[in-house]
């Protein structure tokens, strides 16, 4: 059976609507319900019987009470709101596991007899795009030559085999680019394509983290694309 609330039409809330809005705060500095309630009937207790309390001051109390329960009814409803959008973060990014991201970095691992991937950002067109790869000691391994190329993202793909002609060790290498604009040469932005290897969930349904092969490991909103 539906209850019907009488006093609605001035702001008071019902015993019962008031017992399923409660939501007590552990913050010392705000007010809850509750707290204003005990307020409000400690104010009538205690006040002067030669000079009661005007009946449109006391409205206007009943007034802000609903106003403090509807901004309880309001944070009640953007938690949960804020509960779900994480919960839908944590899914997506669980559906990426396995699959490949272009990451936020220019490091990425090569695996036995495999190929590095990633994209450079060009900021202009240029007639000769070139793309040098380094181990971790920073030595100069390999350059792959991307010729000319229109502004934009550009893919690009290294084989893992040195400038030497012989396969390298599986590893981690480093990648960067410079391009011909103009008539200079400029660094250029590159970024790795690399495989999720699994998901890490804040507490609490918080940040979303990828943990990448490799053990990198950046946000979910860093992914600039996937594969």
């Amino acid at each position: 059976m539906t209850s019907v609330n009488p006093y609605s039409n001035i702001g008071l809330t019902t015993q019962q609507s008031l017992q399923s809005t409660q939501k007590a705060t552990n913050d010392p500095n705000q007010l809850g319900i509750q707290d204003f309630m005990t307020l409000m009937v400690a104010q009538l207790k205690n006040q002067d019987p030669t000079k009661p309390q005007e009946s449109s001051e006391f409205l206007a109390q009943i007034a802000q009470f609903g106003t403090v329960s509807g901004i309880e009814e309001m944070n009640g409803s953007l938690n949960g709101l804020v509960g779900s959008l994480s919960s839908n973060s944590g899914l997506q990014a669980a559906s990426l596991v396995g699959r490949d991201v272009v990451s936020a970095y220019n490091v990425a691992p090569l695996e036995e007899g495999g190929v590095l991937k990633g994209v450079v950002e060009l900021p202009a067109s240029t007639s000769g795009l070139v793309v040098q790869v380094k181990d971790m000691t920073g030595r100069l391994v390999d350059t792959v030559s991307l010729g000319p190329n229109p502004a934009g993202v550009i893919p690009f793909e290294w084989d893992g085999v040195g400038s030497d002609g012989k396969a390298l060790p599986p590893g981690m290498y480093s990648v960067t680019a410079n391009a011909n604009i103009g008539d200079g040469t400029e660094a250029v932005a590159t970024f790795t394509r690399v495989k999720v290897d699994s998901v890490s969930i804040g507490q609490g349904g918080g940040d979303v983290t990828l943990n990448l092969a490799g053990g990198a490991t950046m946000a979910l909103s860093q992914v600039r694309e996937f594969h």
